[in-house]
């Protein structure tokens, strides 16, 4: 998925301590980020966000056995710049993968994630959690 230089030049890399404070901070302003976002340590990950400060994600330094990149903690504060900052971590890296809950699964989808297993939430009652792969070379024939 080819990306316009101008929507990737909108996200920018920050320090990993930055972007932990910044998403603790979005957690204790917003039940919604509390109970979806993970509780990680970023040391491992190259972490973006928008100029605004409306959008950001992460993204593993290291790969998994099948060379998939993590992507973590995709944020938006504003309707509709979450898919941009999904754009930018497609832009960044050719396979990818995430877990998120089960309503979100429609969303990844659009940009050709595929589900890989499924799981119940720990939670009782919670929403299933997704797992789902990326590879653009899929894509290339």
């Amino acid at each position: 998925m080819a990306q316009p230089a101008s929507v990737a030049s909108d996200f920018k890399s920050i320090n990993p301590l930055d972007f932990q404070e910044f998403i603790e901070s979005l957690k204790r302003r917003d039940p919604r980020y509390r109970n979806n976002l993970s509780q990680l340590n970023y040391a491992g990950y190259y972490c973006y966000v928008s100029s605004l400060e409306n959008a950001g994600y992460a993204l593993s330094h290291k790969d998994n056995e099948f060379g998939e990149h993590e992507l973590a903690n995709v944020f938006s504060t504003v309707s509709g710049t979450g898919f941009y900052a999904v754009q930018d971590a497609l832009y960044r890296r050719d396979k990818l993968w995430l877990s998120c809950f089960s309503g979100l699964k429609g969303f990844y989808e659009q940009f050709g994630f595929v589900t890989t297993r499924t799981e119940e939430n720990w939670i009782s009652g919670g929403p299933d959690v997704i797992y789902m792969t990326y590879n653009r070379l899929r894509f290339k024939k």
